[in-house]
């Protein structure tokens, strides 16, 4: 009997099935706020990694091209010839890849590439990359490089550097490959062949000049091309401030 009269008196504590709804509604509202942020801080974390080993990876190549005696000129001919000379010499027998098109799609993403003020990259065909004489390279990571030659002048116009050849070969590294956000300056990144090896663009501007082609202020064709440098000053950090544009 005593038994019974403690069991009737024990309360018991229960959520309602009204209660228990709303308790999920807003850890459903609450997941839906952070998960993007999350995912974004994420992506960002991975191009940032493989960026910095895509640019190891291509000095690698380039050191192994010259060890071999390759002669690695900074002077190409304009022409879709010279840039497969490039590749085949330099680039093929140094590199491992999945796959590689020569002025043909296959390899880069089927929408338009953009730079950071929200424009279509200069010369980017879209399913084939960016530039007129383009070789595409898949590389076993993930990523995407574009090879093509820019004379003279546009070498310093949209890449910042200045050369006294009057071609070179740039390169454009997509640190995700085929995956969003295909912009110039936040996954996709520029370099260009000089003497003095391959260097990011942007290298013969002012510290001001990139900081400002690398910002939210970013305007032209070019906006975003420097970015390489300023997030390899950054300790291969890309700027908040970029990313959340």
């Amino acid at each position: 009997m005593n038994k019974v009269k403690k069991l009737v008196g024990v309360k018991r504590f229960a959520f309602t099935l009204a209660e228990v709804l709303i308790t999920l509604g807003l850890i459903g509202v609450i997941a839906a706020m952070t998960l993007p942020t999350l995912n974004a801080g994420i992506n960002k974390r991975v191009i940032e990694t493989r960026l910095k080993a895509d640019y190891s990876l291509i000095q690698q190549v380039l050191k192994k091209a010259e060890a071999s005696d390759v002669v690695i000129g900074a002077d190409v001919s304009s022409n879709l010839e010279s840039v497969k000379n490039y590749f085949e010499s330099a680039i093929q027998p140094n590199m491992k890849y999945s796959n590689v098109c020569i002025k043909s799609r296959g390899c880069w993403h089927d929408g338009v590439t953009y730079n950071l003020a929200g424009r279509q990259a200069y010369c980017d065909k879209p399913g084939i990359g960016i530039g007129d004489d383009i070789i595409t390279i898949n590389l076993l990571n993930g990523s995407t490089i574009v090879m093509d030659w820019y004379g003279k002048q546009s070498v310093r116009n949209y890449f910042g550097v200045d050369i006294e050849t009057n071609n070179t070969i740039t390169i454009f590294i997509d640190a995700n490959g085929k995956k969003p956000p295909n912009v110039v300056g936040k996954d996709i990144y520029a370099l260009v062949n000089t003497p003095d090896g391959l260097v990011p663009a942007g290298m013969s501007v002012s510290k001001e000049e990139v900081d400002k082609n690398c910002s939210k202020s970013a305007s032209g064709n070019n906006a975003g091309y420097y970015c390489l440098r300023r997030v390899k000053e950054n300790n291969w950090k890309i700027p908040d401030d970029i990313w959340g544009k």
